[in-house]
């Protein structure tokens, strides 16, 4: 009588261990499953990301692209635009001579009337450069127009 307890306890853990192994099989292979699954999703973010990147810096380059070719000096300012050009490099000329002034005449004051000269030149001419040039990068029409419209006409 206890020979036959044993024996259904031993078969009742058999059974029980099989059920066991066979629920972790189904566990492991569910697993399995769901690592492939969540390797496939990750996959399609990654892929979902790069699409993102190459969208934004394609509109990047068309906005960049556009902006260039639409951009005109406005007719009411061409003349202050020429002004500020030759401004801008004459200022640059007149600074460089004085520093050729200072060197061949190897005195203290050489090139001084040269470098007040070039700097009283170059502040219009640079600054106005500087607004035209961030007129034409600005993406906004709005901040363009508002940069144009400080620019005094001549």
């Amino acid at each position: 009588m206890f020979d036959d307890s044993l024996d259904k306890k031993s078969s009742e853990l058999e059974k029980n261990n099989m059920n066991n192994i066979k629920n972790n099989n189904d566990l492991i292979e569910n697993d399995e499953i769901n690592i492939e699954e969540k390797k496939k999703h990750k996959n399609e973010k990654e892929k979902l990301k790069q699409n993102q990147i190459e969208i934004e810096q394609n509109s990047n380059y068309n906005i960049q692209n556009s902006q260039i070719e639409k951009f005109k000096v406005p007719p009411n300012l061409k003349k202050t635009f020429i002004m500020t050009m030759i401004l801008a490099g004459l200022g640059i000329i007149l600074i460089i001579l004085g520093f050729i002034n200072a060197i061949a005449d190897a005195t203290p004051g050489g090139g001084i009337m040269f470098w007040i000269l070039g700097g009283i030149v170059i502040i219009p001419g640079g600054y106005y450069s500087y607004q035209f040039y961030k007129a034409k990068k600005a993406t906004d029409e709005y901040v363009r127009q508002d940069i144009l419209d400080n620019i005094p006409e001549l």
